[in-house]
């Protein structure tokens, strides 16, 4: 995978005109890499803010995918979710899904998620709950 396929600005430009995938990962990868509260059009949707020097520390491993998670979250209800011509723009993630891997004073950092364009419901599951064991 090339990050700068993701870095380019014409999924800035063309946003909307592109794959849904690229467009989604440059999404992804622009919460990730954009610092806190910085974000012009709305402050209130926070970026992750992953920061170049941070320390190699359990706050690193914890906070740092909780904040990514959270800024996927708010991403997610802002974003296209399919309905009325839109197209379906969220993605499921989890904090066991940010893997950092560190190496003296660099570190990489992987996001896996699965965009729910990509999401095939088969069968509905339900069940019913009764009181005192009766459905």
């Amino acid at each position: 995978m090339n990050v700068e396929q993701y870095a380019d600005f014409d999924n800035f430009f063309y946003y909307g005109n592109g794959d849904l995938n690229v467009e989604t990962a440059s999404d992804l990868l622009q919460l990730v890499v954009q610092r806190k509260r910085s974000l012009l059009y709305s402050r209130s949707r926070n970026s992750a803010g992953v920061m170049e020097n941070s320390p190699n520390s359990i706050s690193m491993k914890i906070l740092l995918p909780f904040d990514i998670v959270s800024s996927v979250s708010n991403r997610n209800l802002t974003t296209g979710n399919g309905q009325n011509g839109s197209k379906e723009r969220r993605v499921a993630i989890s904090q066991n899904q940010v893997k950092i891997n560190q190496k003296g004073s660099e570190s990489d950092i992987s996001v896996f998620y699965v965009p729910f364009s990509d999401i095939k419901q088969k069968n509905k599951v339900g069940f019913q709950i009764g009181l005192n064991g009766r459905g």
